[in-house]
């Protein structure tokens, strides 16, 4: 028909294959819904280009990356804070099971959560190995983050930040004794019955065949097409996820996850967290 969502929901299928012909991206998937209800969900493309190209599906698993950081890292401390475990105010030197540097002291959770804590960006970890002798690579990783002198007095400036999230999967593995994968698991995952987003070790079982993830690109550091193992060199480092990357998923997965909030924020469900919780976060 004519109806103005029948046509923008065209001109949207056309733009999708648009960005595929001219080259912006090889493939993709777009799943879009008002008010909760799906109305537009498409795959375009190709998820892998070597050694032959095989199209993207609406259920192909692609490597999430920094959508790690919302998804499973900021929501894993929103269930934290909402049951009173800890508090946005905390500082960072009651947060962690380890004396912490005087100028990271007091550096509120609030601060880490909204990329203004003073941490630099990035730092190529896995570049600088760690000593043979170092067996805990994760440890060893965020002994280095914490040395690291900050960029900015907290709270002055905002900068992303990768390292700031590495900080902040160690405060959910301090204050809940669980490892981050386990605790999105048992408080997320498991009660809405979602299979189709996950952490992945790099030395553990995939949950699918390669062929079913989108590929990322051929890495010169490991020398091969990263394929259903993380992109992310430094998550891969720490062996296969941190808070800042790690985390795979389908469309319909993330959906899920995103509309959970939106219910939540929007005072349709409170089983989760507190609505008023919710609202705090997206401030």
């Amino acid at each position: 028909g004519n109806r103005p969502v029948d046509n923008g929901i065209h001109n949207l299928s056309a733009f999708l294959k648009r960005g595929v012909s001219e080259g912006i991206y090889p493939g993709g998937v777009l799943l879009v819904a008002h008010r909760g209800i799906p109305v537009f969900f498409e795959a375009v493309g190709h998820r892998t280009l070597t050694p032959r190209p095989r199209p993207v599906h609406q259920d192909t698993v692609f490597d999430l990356a920094s959508l790690t950081k919302p998804l499973a890292t900021t929501l894993a401390l929103m269930k934290l804070v909402d049951s009173g475990n800890i508090a946005l105010d905390q500082p960072l030197q009651t947060l962690l099971p380890v004396p912490v540097p005087e100028d990271k002291q007091e550096i509120p959770l609030r601060a880490l959560l909204s990329h203004c804590a003073g941490f630099e960006p990035w730092r190529p970890f896995y570049r600088n190995a760690a000593p043979p002798s170092v067996t805990d690579k994760k440890a060893w990783v965020r002994k280095q983050v914490l040395d690291i002198p900050l960029q900015y007095p907290p709270l002055s400036a905002s900068l992303y930040s990768d390292l700031g999230f590495m900080v902040l999967e160690w405060v959910i593995e301090a204050r809940s004794g669980t490892l981050l994968p386990d605790f999105f698991h048992d408080h997320f995952l498991g009660p809405l019955s979602v299979e189709d987003i996950f952490f992945r070790h790099i030395h553990g079982p995939s949950p699918f065949e390669a062929a079913r993830f989108a590929a990322t690109e051929e890495c010169p550091w490991r020398n091969r097409v990263m394929q259903g193992m993380v992109h992310d060199e430094n998550a891969y480092f720490v062996g296969g996820y941190s808070g800042h990357a790690g985390l795979f998923g389908t469309a319909e997965a993330v959906y899920a996850l995103v509309n959970l909030l939106r219910q939540h924020y929007g005072g349709e469900r409170d089983d989760f967290f507190a609505p008023r919780t919710v609202k705090t976060f997206f401030s």
